[in-house]
């Protein structure tokens, strides 16, 4: 049997679907214990997938109408919750914010699976929502995965998939060649 060597073996798999690199990166800080950081790329798919639709700056416009189309059926809050949401964890550092005139949901609490409680996936109580992280956060990727399945082979996705960050086996065409690059 031939050497075949497993990072060229990755590459190939992302080469056939690019945000498996992402996907990859959330399932190995769930099992590490980085829920934070699986948190974060989490609600960041739906900028990822605005951008790889040729939206060159996604805003709260598209980034609430993405998740509208394509996550809502999974959550108990809507478009401006997850949106404020995300800004909360990536600009903010926090589950919190908005304001309450117009966001319903005032703060999140994501349950931790070695907590010693589990709580109900999509729990809604005044003006809080309690979800399990990992559920939340693999919910996520089924929307992004789900609409890149749907979508990969239109013309504006195929012209930007390339632009992606992912990990590349043989280096970046426009900088390094020959190492394995992210980029």
């Amino acid at each position: 049997m031939p050497y075949t060597d497993p990072v060229k073996m990755r590459n190939a798999r992302y080469d056939d679907n690019p945000f498996l690199f992402v996907f990859d990166e959330i399932d190995q800080a769930l099992r590490g214990g980085a829920y934070y950081s699986a948190v974060l790329l989490a609600v960041a798919l739906p900028d990822y997938c605005c951008t790889l639709d040729g939206i060159e700056k996604t805003n709260a416009k598209t980034y609430k109408k993405w998740f509208d189309e394509n996550a809502q059926r999974y959550f108990l809050f809507g478009p401006d919750e997850i949106y404020s949401l995300r800004c909360g964890v990536v600009h903010g550092n926090k589950l919190r914010g908005g304001d309450p005139n117009y966001i319903r949901v005032r703060y999140v609490v994501l349950t931790l699976p070695d907590g010693g409680a589990t709580a109900d996936e999509n729990y809604s109580s005044g003006p809080g929502i309690q979800m399990d992280l990992i559920s939340f956060v693999r919910k996520m990727v089924q929307a992004a995965s789900d609409w890149y399945d749907a979508n990969k082979n239109r013309d504006e996705i195929k012209a930007n998939v390339d632009k992606m960050v992912r990990f590349r086996a043989d280096g970046d065409k426009n900088m390094v060649r020959g190492i394995s690059v992210i980029s």
